[in-house]
């Protein structure tokens, strides 16, 4: 099967590897690095989740984004990961911070690809562990805890010095408090596990899928992912709520920010209006007269129901629901539609990984339905 995996798009071309049938994206990717076949723009996809260990808020994020986390710093110094050199290291870190570094740096130390590819490679392995369970449906994300002299847990750096304008965490959604810590780590400090984030607590989690279209490897981060409606909606920070005197017993919902790439040819009255800016240079879509209720339908993933129109600082937010009928599942089944049954492909919008857009995707935020949220180690 001929597939273009991650839907790699660039300026000087598209990027194809053939998948076998059945294989994953998160298998292809894994496996390239493995046998080095490696591209730093598979790095580019926004195919990570980043898990906030305070909140349990997350949101999408690019996979150099999750490379350049603490918590694979410290994976890889818990394994003793033999760089080439100190600075080696050092770039390498420096250089995810933004799509436009790393593809310079890949290209001008054509002396430290291996190592690094090897770097990469072996974080993507242990990253395979994650993602979204088979049978459960439930996320799980690695954690690689250091401490250090005093036992007090590092933090994370947001790495947001370097951002680059495609499809980035749109601002006012989820606001990171990054706690002051020390940055020291010492392996024979450092604790690893898989964390669970169940389905019952996390409803979100189903909305995300690993398939042949689509990929996600999960971290838990210690940047706090802040969020406050004034609907209620959303999780706060407990030392945020702290300093506001919040004294509402009510820790709010958690939620996933991401965004959709939305079909246009499925869009009649939705209140949705595309927007030019930038002097014409780029279209977004205007989502702040979406009516509460009006749905998005993912095909045989399920659909998005709106709670409330996107504000100046606030995207869409909204709750999604599987389907649950197994027969309506191969109905809206691509493959059946298109080979079996003859007819047109089902039309439905999706979350956004990777690829072209004529207008920038729509932010949004999926909000769980349930309020209760514990962790449990894998």
């Amino acid at each position: 099967m001929s597939g273009t995996a991650l839907g790699i798009i660039s300026g000087s071309g598209i990027i194809t590897y053939k998948r076998r049938v059945g294989h994953t994206m998160k298998d292809a990717l894994v496996e390239r690095w493995r046998h080095n076949l490696r591209s730093p723009l598979d790095l580019e996809a926004f195919s990570g989740v980043e898990v906030s260990f305070c909140t349990r808020n997350a949101r999408r994020r690019r996979l150099m984004h999750l490379l350049g986390s603490d918590t694979m710093r410290n994976y890889l110094n818990t394994i003793s990961f033999n760089w080439a050199s100190e600075d080696c290291e050092h770039a390498f870190f420096k250089a995810l911070r933004c799509p436009k570094l790393f593809r310079r740096f890949w290209k001008d130390h054509k002396d430290w690809q291996e190592n690094v590819g090897n770097a990469v490679s072996t974080c993507l392995d242990a990253l395979e562990e994650t993602g979204i369970d088979d049978d459960s449906g439930e996320l799980g994300a690695l954690w690689v805890e250091s401490f250090g002299g005093l036992g007090d847990s590092d933090g994370e750096s947001d790495g947001e010095d370097h951002r680059e304008g495609e499809v980035e965490s749109p601002p006012g959604a989820l606001v990171s408090q990054t706690p002051t810590a020390a940055k020291e780590t010492d392996p024979s400090f450092c604790e690893e596990h898989i964390v669970t984030l169940f389905r019952s607590e996390h409803t979100w989690t189903g909305f995300l899928q690993d398939s042949e279209e689509s990929l996600t490897m999960a971290i838990v981060g210690m940047t706090c992912l802040d969020f406050l409606h004034e609907k209620g909606y959303g999780r706060r920070c407990p030392g945020q709520r702290a300093l506001a005197n919040d004294a509402s017993k009510s820790k709010g919902f958690p939620v996933l920010q991401t965004s959709l790439k939305l079909n246009e040819s499925m869009l009649k009255d939705d209140k949705l209006k595309k927007e030019q800016v930038d002097s014409g240079r780029k279209a977004i879509w205007d989502a702040k007269d979406l009516k509460r209720g009006t749905s998005f339908s993912l095909g045989n993933h399920g659909t998005l129901k709106v709670l409330t129109a996107s504000t100046r600082t606030c995207p869409v937010i909204a709750e999604w629901s599987a389907i649950k009928s197994d027969i309506m599942k191969e109905v809206k089944n691509v493959a059946i539609n298109e080979k079996i049954l003859g007819r047109p492909a089902e039309r439905h919008h999706c979350e956004y990984i990777r690829g072209s857009w004529e207008a920038k995707p729509l932010p949004v935020l999926v909000m769980s339905k349930s309020a209760k949220v514990i962790f449990s180690n894998g």
